[in-house]
């Protein structure tokens, strides 16, 4: 019983969120983008006839919740509400959905704010997606980078009645930024750690003896 308390101690991770950092962005400098071009999203009754969603992959440099993404929007016709989404990798391509909120694309170019619950943890290394979608006879553009990336995009047509997605990469991809809260171990997690770490000396001990 001792054992099995002191390795539970000993490997008991608790962590928070501290702070708000970066953790993708292609915007320019001064959060600049192309205001000439951009990708379409569409409902299926919109003035494009078809529906199409629009993703663009992006991989942690750390451990954070997920806090924030801003995207360059603007609405061209029909309902304003834009869902952004941010889900998993599935082969390539936009997998599960990790959390979901709706913004509003104005009518004009305009960076939009879409604020998430700030419990959805992003992993370093791993890859993500953030995709944008709109219902009905919604349709906006998602406006491309100046940065010159063209790294892993997709785009998804007719996915609420059996579509699919289409990945790519060597085209420019629309601009957006994520913003999370780095993840590090609370200060009980330490304690948890020092307690475990002496729980396994003393149990080593007595079982030599």
């Amino acid at each position: 019983m001792r054992k099995t308390l002191s390795l539970l101690a000993f490997f008991a991770v608790i962590c928070v969120g501290v702070g708000a950092d970066v953790v993708f962005s292609n915007f320019g400098s001064g959060d600049t983008f192309d205001l000439s071009q951009g990708w379409g999203v569409s409902g299926p009754t919109s003035l494009f006839g078809v529906e199409w969603d629009q993703a663009a992959a992006f991989t942690p440099w750390g451990d954070f919740f997920l806090g924030e993404v801003d995207v360059a929007i603007t609405n061209t016709s029909g309902t304003a509400q834009i869902d952004v989404i941010v889900a998993d990798d599935n082969a390539g391509v936009p997998g599960n959905i990790l959390d979901q909120t709706s913004v509003t694309a104005p009518g004009a170019a305009t960076i939009v704010t879409a604020t998430f619950s700030g419990t959805v943890p992003l992993t370093t290394g791993q890859q993500y997606w953030v995709w944008l979608s709109a219902p009905d006879d919604g349709l906006s553009s998602w406006y491309w980078n100046v940065m010159g990336d063209v790294d892993l995009r997709a785009m998804g047509t007719n996915l609420s009645s059996g579509g699919s997605w289409a990945a790519s990469t060597g085209n420019a991809r629309s601009a957006f930024r994520v913003e999370g809260a780095i993840l590090v171990p609370e200060p009980g997690t330490f304690v948890l750690l020092g307690l475990g770490a002496v729980g396994m000396v003393l149990y080593r001990r007595r079982k030599q003896s």
